[in-house]
């Protein structure tokens, strides 16, 4: 049987229209339940949330990670909304501002994650934006997982020098361009390299006291897989090879730098702070294309409105992601979904079915996430089984 419940979250009267809209939660269970049983318990709601027992830890963790993550997240989708809507995009703006209005928290066996959300999935929802990179970092992990004994893996970073914002979307395509070169037609780097995962990130320089003031840098972050043999044999690539390389496939002598790094296990005593440096790159990989602080600069609306225009104009209808070899091969094996556009609700860790559930929604309103209601789920045969040790 399907138990719909209909709950209004408190909103502040300042809210606009969108934050208090009714949600819909469907609770799906096989057993009639009734008032006097704890399988369906909405507790009393009040202007300020649900009153919640003091001793309630799944709380306070959920609390925690709400403050440190996911508020400072939200409350940048504001002045992204209110530019949205000076620069004439309304249906952006309303999007952006109604993302991550409600969330739903799900807790057993001593951990809690994100069960249900509403994100807006825009390109530069600072919310949406995290919640990506949170995906890329899972699945770039997962896959160098599954081939980390059969590979070496390279941290490559690929520049140009800093262009204007008129001048970035072109810049992109060149750098695109030149990567297809590079992977599809450069015997040297065919030779060398079994796989790859290339992001696409650009930065913007709001220093007003630089000569560079009010211009962007595209660099592509790419981590390569490469025989263990790599660094012995004849297809070994040095760093000022690599800087040739991509100068040629750029047509650019100005480049004047790559970055290239090596991290790998070499032996068991070593092998714990190789993880951590491999965690910390694979992090680095893993940043989505932008950060909200190179749009939202609280001191100019001018200035945020015309580096909101640049990044659209650069960025949509791009893919910022990708696989090659061995990378994307064992991301098919695995089943992994689309990286850029694919679920930002269920990322990592998903708590066991087969045991007693405690979900947390929290609704947005005043500046702030605010428990709005709280269930106990029970799983009938989980029930039956007890019923019966007894």
């Amino acid at each position: 049987m399907t138990f719909t419940k209909k709950i209004t979250a408190p909103v502040c009267e300042t809210e606009t229209a969108i934050n208090s809209k009714n949600q819909n939660f469907n609770i799906e269970n096989s057993k009639n339940q009734n008032s006097d049983n704890n399988n369906y318990n909405i507790l009393e709601q009040g202007c300020t949330g649900v009153t919640v027992p003091d001793n309630d830890e799944n709380i306070t963790k959920i609390n925690e990670e709400i403050i440190k993550k996911f508020e400072p997240k939200k409350k940048d989708t504001i002045p992204l909304s209110e530019s949205y809507e000076r620069l004439g995009y309304i249906n952006k703006a309303l999007l952006v501002k109604g993302c991550g209005t409600f969330l739903e928290f799900i807790s057993g066996e001593n951990k809690h994650t994100l069960h249900n959300a509403n994100f807006c999935k825009d390109r530069l929802c600072p919310l949406c934006s995290w919640r990506r990179s949170y995906k890329i970092f899972g699945q770039v992990s997962k896959i160098m997982n599954v081939i980390q004994n059969d590979y070496e893996f390279i941290f490559l970073t690929l520049t140009v020098p800093n262009v204007t914002a008129s001048e970035l979307p072109s810049k992109i395509d060149e750098m695109q361009k030149a990567w297809i070169n590079l992977t599809k037609y450069n015997k040297r780097f065919k030779g060398a390299v079994c796989g790859y995962f290339k992001a696409l990130e650009v930065t913007h320089n709001k220093n007003k006291y630089s000569k560079s003031f009010d211009t962007y840098h595209p660099h592509y972050h790419t981590i390569l897989a490469v025989n263990k043999s790599y660094y012995t044999s004849k297809n070994y690539i040095k760093q000022s090879e690599w800087l040739d390389m991509w100068r040629k496939y750029m047509k650019d002598e100005s480049i004047t730098q790559v970055d290239v790094r090596k991290c790998t296990n070499k032996d068991k005593s070593e092998c714990e702070k190789s993880e951590k440096a491999l965690s910390s790159a694979v992090a680095e990989v893993a940043k989505y294309a932008t950060k909200s602080s190179d749009y939202i600069i609280p001191w100019s609306e001018s200035l945020t409105d015309s580096s909101v225009n640049a990044f659209l104009s650069a960025l949509s209808n791009r893919r910022l992601c990708s696989f090659g070899g061995v990378f994307d091969k064992t991301r098919k094996l695995l089943k992994l979904e689309d990286i850029e556009n694919g679920d930002l609700i269920h990322l990592d860790d998903k708590v066991r079915s087969d045991v007693a559930h405690q979900i947390y929604r929290y609704s947005w309103g005043c500046g702030v996430y605010k428990l709005t209601a709280v269930e106990r789920i029970v799983n009938p045969l989980l029930e039956i089984s007890e019923d019966e040790n007894i």
